[in-house]
């Protein structure tokens, strides 16, 4: 609309131009119109000038919203009333926009104040920082992990921990981590995570910390007691048929606190005497393995790191098992996608896990029709993930977060250090192993490095 009458506007005074010569050369041409004449040519000089003003005035008056829009100066106003209606029309529409644009500023101002608030009082600790390490967010509760109460750049975290800056800012895109720091003379656990993104052509990163030193002394807690109770089990079960034999071969040699006579001791005595030093012993060889097997968990060797080709190490694995798998018609399954799937781990220690749960699966598919095993890789998240799922009898549901518990079996002769030492390696690749087990369908142990 403003548009249009300001090409009418334009046009109609441009004829005017254009038609002022010609009234000029017509009238030149009567005496008796002189004075005419040279009115005629201050007309037209007029209408020259005026159209000039007309077609300036609009853009410096449009150059001069963009330069306030561009220096984000939304307190200039436009007269309405008044002056042409090609102009009131123009800075009314200059108005509604500058009024449109300062609202969805407040908006915007409104929602960034809430979302600081929110952040402020949030339980987690939330500190975001740009590529230059300038500190954007840092909030409340990251303030009191830290106990430093500004932080303008990450590296001024290193007066917290020498080197945490560089931690911080070498952290992946929805890495996970845990860290120790010592804060005020205590000891804290944090739960770091980090995720990037790109704000106005500038990459932040965000970190969340969280203490999580009562969780991990809780589970600390919980795993000793499951730990002493599966002791105390299993050394109560040895130590006694121990005394309680010790004390029949005393009473077999010994009367009211006296050595019986040689005479009086006959050949049905010697026998069971024998028999009962045989079953000491026996008790005792297993207590042994007991302590021995207790030792092999504290001797984890470190991860020596290489990059090696999964599918090859699904074909080594299968390779070793291959004679008792098809001793016991039990099906492997490999499976690697994509086909060339890497991973950059310690080789053999991730093939002793993948053995050992193999192995498990062998003895949970005994009584199964039709067994097997699906050994398959994968990533996930940007993770490596390696699953061994078996349709064997399974895990009862009651049981299942004790298996990882050193010395719990639920095989007779079971040493109950596989599935410990396992999750032992996956902790020391800061990884994790997981199980989930519908008995009798199927059971699937997850390794994600």
């Amino acid at each position: 609309m403003n548009y249009d009458r300001f090409r009418l506007a334009v046009t109609v005074q441009a004829i005017g131009i254009a038609l002022t010569p010609l009234i000029f050369t017509w009238s030149t041409s009567k005496e008796y119109t002189l004075v005419t004449s040279v009115s005629l040519v201050f007309i037209w000089i007029f209408q020259v000038s005026y159209l000039m003003y007309y077609v300036r005035k609009t853009n410096r008056d449009l150059a001069g919203f963009l330069h306030s829009l561009k220096h984000k100066d939304l307190t200039r106003k436009y007269k309405e009333k008044g002056g042409e209606k090609t102009f009131k029309e123009l800075y009314q529409a200059f108005n509604q926009i500058t009024e449109t644009i300062s609202l969805a500023k407040i908006e915007r101002e409104s929602e960034h104040f809430y979302f600081l608030n929110t952040i402020k009082h949030v339980g987690i600790g939330l500190i975001s920082f740009d590529e230059k390490g300038k500190v954007e967010i840092y909030n409340e509760a990251a303030s009191h992990l830290f106990n430093k109460k500004h932080v303008r750049n990450i590296q001024d975290l290193d007066k917290v921990k020498q080197g945490l800056s560089d931690y911080l800012s070498n952290l992946k895109h929805n890495q996970t981590d845990l860290i120790k720091l010592q804060v005020k003379n205590e000891s804290i656990h944090l739960s770091v995570k980090a995720v990037e993104f790109i704000i106005e052509r500038r990459r932040i990163k965000l970190v969340s910390l969280q203490n999580i030193r009562s969780e991990i002394e809780q589970g600390k807690v919980n795993a000793w007691q499951r730990l002493i109770k599966v002791l105390n089990h299993e050394i109560i079960n040895s130590l006694s048929p121990i005394n309680l034999l010790s004390s029949t071969l005393i009473n077999y040699f010994e009367q009211n606190g006296k050595t019986k006579p040689g005479s009086t001791i006959d050949d049905e005595t010697i026998h069971n005497s024998i028999a009962a030093l045989k079953a000491i012993e026996k008790r005792s060889k297993g207590l042994k393995r007991f302590i021995e097997s207790y030792g092999s968990l504290t001797r984890v060797p470190k991860p020596k790191y290489s990059t090696f080709l999964i599918p090859e190490l699904f074909r080594n694995i299968s390779a070793l098992l291959k004679d008792e798998l098809t001793k016991k018609k039990i099906k492997l399954i490999t499976r690697a996608r994509p086909e060339n799937l890497n991973l950059t781990a310690d080789e053999k220690l991730v093939e002793q896990v993948l053995i050992n749960l193999i192995q498990n699966s062998v003895k949970a598919l005994e009584k199964t029709y039709e067994p097997k095993i699906n050994l398959s890789a994968t990533i996930q998240d940007g993770r490596h993930k390696i699953e061994v799922a078996d349709n064997g009898a399974g895990i009862p549901d009651e049981i299942l977060e004790d298996i990882f518990v050193p010395f719990f079996s639920t095989r007779k002769n079971g040493t109950g250090i596989g599935l410990s030492i396992s999750r032992q390696i996956m902790q020391l690749h800061k990884g994790t192993i997981t199980a989930r087990s519908q008995p009798d369908v199927e059971t699937v142990f997850t390794l994600i490095f």
